[in-house]
């Protein structure tokens, strides 16, 4: 993910869903330059902040993807402004 927007601090994830099916939260991490995080670990005391220009990449484990198209979506908590959710699309070859 890459944040165009202005600096954000993240409080809060949801389960990750691939085809709309919920992956558990203890095989997804963000990964924010040396740091990482659990996505069941992300709360307003322990939140990673993105500024403006800075990418997260996110991190599962114990999954494998199968060739085809796949829908990912991802909603976090954002301070400030609530929960934002988006969805991409993308294909595995």
């Amino acid at each position: 993910m890459k944040n165009e927007i202005g600096p954000v601090r993240i409080v809060g994830a949801r389960p990750l869903q691939l085809n709309r099916r919920p992956i558990p939260m203890n095989q997804c991490r963000f990964i924010h330059g040396d740091q990482e995080a659990g996505f069941d670990e992300v709360t307003a005391e322990h939140s990673v902040l993105m500024r403006k220009g800075e990418a997260l990449r996110v991190k599962v484990t114990g999954f494998h993807l199968k060739r085809g198209r796949h829908t990912l979506g991802i909603s976090v908590v954002v301070k400030d402004m609530g929960k934002v959710t988006f969805s991409i699309n993308d294909q595995v070859k």
